[in-house]
């Protein structure tokens, strides 16, 4: 009777387990089809699902059903260094403090302020505390979306079906994007769009939002391509094309391409350029470029040729505007100046969360700058200096240096393909996106930090996974700590 019974709760919690791990995925995929501010009904209702997947999770964790505790150990620091910047975010929104800003704002110092009694604003911290709650509740949903992803990669199908996801995710989104932009199509209101009408943009207001997404996605393909090319010895690309075609995975060839495509028609010059350069950085890094030449020289002789056609017949709107007119910085030097000017008052401890458009419309003067300029830094380092303060950077660079310091360990010792590759495209696509992040937002849109964080959780589990072997003896893949 009791084994009956154990055998009832076995099924119960396996079929659990299995639908908690694709409602996770659908999640992912949904997310990124939502645009809005995290104030909004979608990202309200999205959080609930969410986080009633995260509750399922814990349940099964505690019933003893298998999760990466290892991937959790791995990523300690990182975990350590996101709950400080939560903390952080958390005083803000309650400290007493009167910040340079909230001078400007009330005149603290001046007379008329004083002789008025009844006047007496309850100053916090944070310029605008109503506003950093709900940033420190969007930043709660990406490090919950990082911790379950570290949670639920246990196996490589697990891992296969997470880069199939992001390869879906830049099929759909590219296809999108590439018949709208044909079709003369807008699929948002056309009255929040800054110019570059012919750009492609898909469901996203910002093309080099679209270009930072479509980046990030790639890496599910990016990672399929890169396995399969170091799986194969065959050096000519029609035989490498043929073997893909034959064995179904011709799907990630063809995100891969869309995604490129959509990138030249993005018009973005950080977005594309970020996305080559760290391409080429991380396999030199790697040492994949001298793999590649010692196996594929001919094959990746003919890939660079279809890039370049694909450029060229895709890319004339981009790289007609590669010329020294257009590389300036246009108003990113003003509006850096004044950040830089605002941030000297508050180096140390910032504005608050989300303060950046309430305080650059107090200091900004009469520049005729466009209202996008208002709300964000241009600047990933410079919008969080300004908020967070010198503390929040130090937090934001070490969560970044512990993924470099994490995906370069990890490219030393690891000999599978399945963690090099997986390795590898999460290395690219994050560092393009830090790249793009010194002249955009790109990383303050809430779809794509939320990618940003799933794919560096990915690369700490990727070496803890349970992998399939066909050698009886278990391969290890990480030294033991």
């Amino acid at each position: 009777m009791q084994k009956s019974a154990y055998g009832k709760l076995s099924i119960w919690s396996k079929a659990l387990n299995a639908g908690v791990w694709f409602g996770y995925l659908a999640m992912l995929l949904t997310a990124s089809f939502i645009q809005d501010f995290f104030d909004s009904t979608s990202w309200m209702a999205f959080s609930a699902a969410f986080y009633l997947i995260c509750m399922l999770q814990l349940m099964l964790i505690l019933l003893g059903l298998q999760h990466n505790r290892r991937a959790l150990l791995a990523a300690k620091y990182m975990l350590a260094v996101l709950v400080l910047s939560y903390l952080w975010l958390w005083l803000q929104t309650w400290v007493p403090y009167s910040t340079y800003a909230q001078e400007l704002l009330f005149g603290i110092d001046s007379s008329l302020t004083s002789s008025v009694s009844w006047f007496a604003p309850d100053l916090t911290w944070s310029v605008v505390p109503e506003q950093t709650q709900l940033l420190l509740m969007s930043e709660l949903l990406v490090g919950s979306f990082f911790l379950l992803t570290l949670s639920l990669l246990t196996t490589q199908r697990r891992l296969n079906q997470l880069l199939m996801t992001l390869a879906l995710a830049v099929l759909i989104h590219a296809t999108v994007g590439i018949v709208a932009k044909y079709s003369d199509v807008f699929l948002m209101d056309t009255a929040q769009i800054d110019g570059h009408y012919s750009a492609a943009r898909a469901w996203f207001i910002n093309r080099n939002h679209f270009a930072s997404f479509i980046s990030l996605s790639m890496c599910g393909a990016l990672a399929l391509q890169y396995k399969l090319w170091m799986s194969s010895s065959d050096s000519r690309i029609g035989l490498v094309l043929l073997r893909q075609l034959a064995s179904g995975q011709w799907l990630s060839l063809l995100c891969l391409v869309l995604g490129l495509v959509a990138l030249l028609l993005s018009q973005s010059r950080a977005g594309f350029f970020g996305f080559c350069l760290a391409f080429t950085l991380v396999l030199m890094v790697s040492g994949g470029f001298k793999t590649i030449l010692a196996q594929h020289k001919k094959a990746l002789i003919g890939v660079f040729i279809g890039i370049g056609i694909l450029t060229f017949y895709f890319g004339f709107e981009l790289l007609s505007r590669v010329d020294f007119r257009v590389l300036s910085l246009g108003e990113r030097g003003e509006q850096w100046a004044t950040t830089l000017a605002v941030i000297k008052h508050e180096w140390l401890l910032g504005y608050g969360g989300n303060s950046y458009a309430t305080v650059f419309q107090m200091v900004r003067g009469n520049e005729e700058l466009r209202p996008l300029i208002y709300n964000q830094a241009h600047n990933e380092f410079l919008h969080i200096w300004l908020e967070q303060g010198l503390v929040g950077l130090i937090l934001w660079s070490s969560v970044i240096a512990l993924l470099l310091i994490r995906a370069l360990h990890l490219l030393r010792i690891a000999t599978s393909p399945v963690i090099r590759s997986a390795v590898i495209a999460g290395l690219v696509v994050v560092v393009a996106a830090l790249m793009q992040s010194f002249f955009d937002f790109n990383l303050q849109i809430l779809s794509i930090r939320l990618y940003f964080f799933v794919i560096m959780a990915m690369v700490f589990a990727a070496p803890s996974i349970k992998y399939r072997s066909s050698r009886k003896k278990r391969v290890r893949t990480e030294p033991r700590d």
